[in-house]
């Protein structure tokens, strides 16, 4: 998401939008309202990229990407150059804005931790082939050869609990009030078991970014999740 380095943060967002001819103030204001997207303040758009941070320039290239609200985002390994802590924080932070968004964001990594954490669906490739394709679960429980058994860097219990995100197992729930404890649907499993049993509860709801509950996970759903087979040869969404 290299940015060009002559142009402000406003003029970077905007620079699709110029070269198609709409007009400035457009421009202005859907700049505004992408760097207010982002969590930057309204004074970066007249900074220049050199007086951006890493992880904040990471964020500008988003928002251009963003500019035209294209149905389909190409990211080819977005975060690869960061420290792992501002690599974490923008990993939420592209999560949060997906969410929000609904777009369909095809992200490219060699991180395994990451494509499990980010993706809905995972394509593993090998020498230009597609390997196997499915929910990240998938790869645990129907794992196509010993090479994606070897990628993801073995199939037992525990390893799954770590890279699973609660979203691709939980069950669909909308109670009417939320529930005062909740889990978040970015949680690995093993951060989702880990407050379980702080709170001495088998199940708990889970909420989006706004804090509105879309799920259900509980002991018994992350134990089916973790069986050998489970979900092999159905389709997956």
């Amino acid at each position: 998401m290299g940015l060009f380095p002559h142009l402000t943060v406003e003029q970077n967002i905007a620079y699709v939008l110029r070269i198609t001819g709409i007009p400035r103030n457009k421009r202005q204001t859907r700049a505004a309202e992408l760097v207010s997207l982002i969590g930057l303040e309204e004074s970066h758009l007249k900074r220049y990229p050199v007086e951006l941070s890493g992880g904040q320039a990471q964020r500008v290239g988003f928002a251009r990407a963003l500019a035209s609200n294209p149905e389909i985002i190409l990211m080819d390994e977005p975060f690869g150059a960061l420290d792992q802590i501002t690599r974490l924080q923008l990993q939420d932070e592209l999560l949060r804005i997906q969410q929000k968004l609904n777009k369909t964001i095809v992200f490219v990594t060699h991180d395994i931790q990451e494509a499990m954490k980010m993706g809905d669906k995972i394509a593993l490739m090998r020498a230009g082939s597609v390997v196997q394709v499915g929910r990240p679960v998938d790869f645990f429980n129907c794992p196509a050869d010993s090479f994606v058994t070897d990628f993801i860097g073995g199939s037992d219990f525990f390893r799954l609990l770590e890279l699973i995100p609660v979203h691709q197992v939980m069950e669909a729930a909308s109670p009417k009030n939320t529930p005062q404890a909740t889990l978040t649907r970015d949680m690995t499993l093993a951060e989702a078991m880990r407050l379980l049993f702080r709170q001495n509860q088998q199940q708990m709801y889970v909420t989006d970014c706004d804090g509105k509950v879309t799920g259900l996970l509980s002991m018994e759903i992350i134990r089916q999740a973790a069986a050998a087979g489970s979900g092999c040869g159905e389709e997956t969404s």
